[in-house]
Formats: C-alpha cells, structure tokens, sequence
C-alpha cells in the first residue's frame, strides 16, 4: 500500500534531482581531482571496457592518496546509481504503465546492479591492490559494458517514450 501511493511524478522527480545533483557533483568535484591524481588517465567507470592491465597502470598512477580518493568516489557513486536507477525506472513505469511495454521499466535497474556490481569489484580490487585478480578485473569490465549499454538503451527509451507521451498530448488537444 505504501509504495503504491510512492509511484507518483512527484516521487520521480525527486529521485531524479537527487541523481542529477549527485551526478553534477560527481562531475565537477570529483573527477577533476581524480584526473589529477590519474594524470588524465580516465576512471574506469567512464569506460566500455578495459583490461587487468589498464587497472594496475591506473592504481599505479594514482598512488596510495589517489586510490583512497578513487575508493570514497565510488562510494558515492552507489548513492547516485540508487536514485538514478529508482528515478529513471519510476519515470519508465509511469510513461509506459498503460501499453504493453509497462515491463521496460526493469532496464534502469539492470543499470543499477551492473553499476553496483562494477564498483564492488573495484573496492575489491583497490582493497587487494598491487595483486590484480585478472577474473574480478574482466567481471568488472564486463559490468561497466553493461551498464552502459542499459543506459544507453534506458534513455533511449526515455526519449521514446516522452515523446510518445507528448505525441498522445499534444493530439489529445487538438481534439
């Protein structure tokens, strides 16, 4: 009964602006001193993919400071990831609630857990580092494939649906 009454706009909204705050400071606080520490190397989460050996020369560059850095970052990224993923699945649900493709809103949080599931492969590497599992770093960089690619199909779907949403309005209208 309780979160029956939480699926509402409202609710999505909120979370929503609780991701894109999140994101914007992630953006603009900590990673220009990521890049710092990384000396332009990028953060693993910004990419498709990447190798065993991509991590260690990362690890390496950033030094103890930098890893401790990166580590309080990707705490912080699981904050973002849960209102994202909440958010985006919430706004999903209630675009497509009346068609029969009211199920897309499961894509966001497949993100989510691919999310999560790459940043605790990451504090797990970064808690064993100089020793790089080369399974946890391929699993990693596996998940970081996925979520990107359910994000990219989220707000595809996103777009899809907000103009199928103002199509329907706007013909509604004119009626």
């Amino acid at each position: 009964m309780i979160l029956r009454k939480m699926i509402k706009w409202p609710t999505a909204a909120v979370l929503l602006v609780g991701a894109f705050t999140l994101q914007y400071f992630l953006i603009s606080e900590y990673l220009p001193r990521f890049l710092e520490y990384s000396k332009g190397l990028l953060n693993p989460d910004q990419l498709f993919w990447y190798s065993a050996g991509q991590l260690e020369q990362l690890y390496l560059t950033l030094g103890a400071p930098g890893r401790k850095f990166y580590q309080s970052m990707l705490r912080l990224d699981f904050f973002y990831a849960t209102f994202a993923g909440l958010g985006y699945s919430l706004l999903l649900y209630l675009l497509s609630k009346n068609t029969r493709w009211k199920m897309i809103f499961v894509v966001p949080l497949l993100m989510t857990f691919f999310d999560y599931f790459e940043n605790l492969a990451q504090l797990y590497l970064l808690q064993n580092f100089p020793e790089i599992d080369p399974g946890i770093a391929l699993l990693s960089a596996a998940s970081s494939f996925l979520k990107l690619t359910s994000s990219g199909i989220g707000i595809f779907l996103v777009i899809g649906f907000v103009g199928r949403a103002a199509y329907f309005g706007i013909r509604n209208l004119q009626r």
